[in-house]
């Protein structure tokens, strides 16, 4: 969990996390799944959303800026991800200061 809280704002990859910690990539990702029961993906998507929930809080930056700052690749997938985890908008989550993950 560690490694992953530190590295969660850059592109993941199953075979870095591996060779860093000195395993196999399909036995981390067993054990993790066997640890959490769920996937480290998921749980690299809630962490980038809780992320960007404390940064649409905190600043007035472009939801596309804190789409890169929490990890995400590409703004519209950012905001189909955050939706369906949220149940609104980047936007009108900033807008409604219902600020509970």
């Amino acid at each position: 969990m560690q490694w992953i809280e530190e590295h969660y704002p850059q592109k993941f990859r199953l075979e870095a996390l591996a060779a860093d910690i000195g395993l196999s990539a399909s036995y981390v990702s067993r054990l993790f799944r066997q640890q959490t029961g769920g996937s480290i993906r998921e749980y690299l998507l809630i962490r980038r959303v809780k992320r960007a929930c404390e940064l649409l809080r905190g600043s007035d930056s472009a939801v596309a800026e804190i789409s890169r700052q929490a990890g995400f690749a590409d703004s519209p997938y950012f905001i189909t991800c955050f939706k369906k985890m949220m149940g609104q908008t980047p936007l009108a989550y900033r807008k409604s200061g219902r600020h509970r993950m």
